[in-house]
Parts: C-alpha cells; sequence; structure tokens
C-alpha cells in the first residue's frame, strides 16, 4: 500500500469529520473514479477512424445537427442526467 499526502483546510477538515463522512472510503471512490471513467478505451486507429467518419458526415451533410437553442437544451438535459446520477451515486 501506498501513502498520498492531502492538505485540508482546518475548518473543512473539521466539517468533514463532523458531518461523519467516511473521508477513507470517499477517497477511495474518487480514485477509483478518476482511474476509470466507466467508458471502455479504444485504440488510436478507432479513434481516427470515428474522426475520418464523423468528417465524412459533416462534408456530406448527412449528419444531425442542432441550432444552438436546440444545442443548449441538450446540454442542460445532459448536465441534469449526469447531475442526477452524481448525486444518487454519493446518496
Amino acid at each position: 500500500m501506498h501513502t498520498i499526502h492531502l492538505q485540508v483546510h482546518d475548518t473543512i477538515y473539521d466539517k468533514i469529520v463532523n458531518s461523519g463522512i467516511d473521508i477513507q472510503g470517499r477517497f477511495d471512490e474518487f480514485i477509483a473514479d478518476l482511474i476509470d471513467d466507466g467508458y471502455p478505451s479504444i485504440t488510436k486507429s478507432e479513434a481516427t477512424h470515428r474522426v475520418a467518419d464523423s468528417m465524412e458526415r459533416y462534408q456530406n451533410h448527412s449528419g444531425e445537427y442542432l441550432d444552438s437553442e436546440d444545442y443548449s437544451i441538450r446540454i442542460s438535459e445532459t448536465i441534469a442526467t449526469l447531475r442526477a446520477k452524481y448525486e444518487n451515486h454519493q446518496g
């Protein structure tokens, strides 16, 4: 096992301790999330293929495109979904 040194301001540390949060458990979850974002890795050639494919769709006007209003709505919905997943995971 290795040690990671973490500096936390006294006021924040006191709040964490008083809240009863399992600091080690939460830190372990955080580190695991840093290592694996839940998305499978792809090879460089697969990434190149995906970019080339998307460029071809763009040039041929065969892709699905959103205007700025629809894009903003889609982003807001995505953020809300991610926030809900995060909050459920933290719960």
